[in-house]
């Protein structure tokens, strides 16, 4: 069960488009299985803040994001 939602975690970091936040996310995630083994009820916690997370990034992020910056005069 623990390794399930393990690599369910991972698989929804890898959905999240920033890089930064996907790579704090995939750290987390590795350490937080490698200290609590055992642990399900924070597993199932991190993986629903997870996929909230996933979903809110992919509906406000702007693959062109430049677009939106101010010119450099």
């Amino acid at each position: 069960m623990i390794k399930l939602l393990y690599r369910q975690s991972l698989k929804e970091a890898n959905k999240i488009p920033n890089y930064n936040i996907k790579s704090y996310f995939v750290r987390r995630i590795k350490e937080e299985y490698r200290n609590n083994r055992e642990d399900i009820k924070e597993a199932e916690e991190t993986l629903l803040l997870l996929k909230r997370h996933s979903l809110v990034s992919k509906l406000y992020w702007n693959s062109n994001y430049e677009s939106i910056l101010p010119h450099k005069i």
